[in-house]
């Protein structure tokens, strides 16, 4: 049985594919928190440590197949110069020593979480050769440890791969579909301009097929980046389909597109209203031809399935 390491195992994505991969792998877990995986302690070595204290853990790397480094500082905007510097430590720094260390250590495979944020907002279908552009200091710091993976890996083990994931939901989900669930729920939701701009989204579950397309290919070239997401999504249709699944009725109140674009992405807490009402579409066309990845949940299917914990 192969063994994989997953750092950041506690986490949404992690708990759900360490609930995936439990009995196909030998499982080496990685978290500072592991309330969500201590079910898992008699399949599983758990490791209750910061992926910066890597001198306290690095040995569990030996014999180690595949890496799935999903580990960062997300869900929450730097308000200082100091928070900023924490998330380029955590993202991109941790993810150049973790793979420094895999290297030494004989590791076969490295799959690096990174995001969709390097991509800036835009009305043409993104590929994996659009230029990165992030605008966030997420998205600049997970750029940085793509950077550094894809620039130092030609002639070393592991084999590298990179995924750039559409905004997750699903279960444990604490961002933006959360949010707008709950705009709903509260029964007055903000519509931005004509509702139709369109977001890719990526139910969770789909994100660990993909992920485990990965671990059990053996023909994926080093360095290859794959979008994936489980479809895109008009604003408006997003809204619908929240209502129609969980049975709320909320009031809609029109907020103009060009006031989000032109006011509210320059007020600190109105930025997110800019946000909401951008575009940003996703292609997977790569990682239907090379990982055979294909959508599974579409969004009213994923809205479904998670629905008792968005309740």
């Amino acid at each position: 049985m192969k063994k994989v390491l997953i750092t950041g195992a506690n986490g949404m994505i992690g708990s759900a594919l360490v609930n995936e991969l439990i009995d196909k792998y030998e499982l080496v877990l990685l978290d500072k928190y592991t309330n969500r995986i201590e079910q898992y302690s008699d399949k599983a070595l758990i490791i209750k440590e910061s992926l910066s204290d890597m001198e306290k853990w690095q040995d569990s790397l030996e014999d180690v197949y595949c890496v799935v480094h999903l580990a960062a500082a997300v869900h929450w905007v730097p308000k200082t110069v100091e928070e900023e510097k924490q998330f380029i430590k955590t993202n991109a720094e941790g993810t150049k020593d973790l793979f420094e260390i895999c290297s030494g250590k004989g590791v076969d495979k490295f799959l690096f979480l990174s995001t969709n944020d390097v991509y800036e907002a835009s009305n043409e279908l993104i590929t994996e050769e659009t230029e990165t552009n992030p605008t966030s200091v997420y998205g600049k710091s997970k750029l940085l440890g793509e950077k550094y993976i894809t620039e130092n890996n030609a002639d070393v083990n592991p084999s590298v791969c990179i995924f750039r994931p559409a905004s997750v939901y699903g279960v444990n989900d604490k961002g933006s579909m959360k949010s707008l669930i709950a705009f709903c729920r509260k029964g007055l939701v903000p519509m931005i301009g004509d509702g139709l701009n369109k977001k890719a989204l990526l139910y969770l579950k789909d994100l660990i097929q993909a992920v485990e397309k990965y671990i059990e290919s053996d023909d994926i070239k080093s360095g290859e980046v794959f979008n994936i997401s489980s479809g895109d999504f008009g604003y408006k249709e997003m809204i619908d389909n929240i209502s129609d699944v969980f049975g709320y009725k909320p009031f809609r109140l029109y907020i103009p597109g060009w006031f989000c674009m032109n006011i509210a992405s320059k007020i600190g807490p109105l930025k997110k209203l800019a946000v909401a009402g951008e575009t940003k579409m996703v292609s997977n066309d790569k990682a239907n031809r090379l990982l055979g990845y294909e959508i599974g949940y579409r969004l009213v299917d994923g809205l479904r399935d998670s629905r008792e914990y968005y309740y």
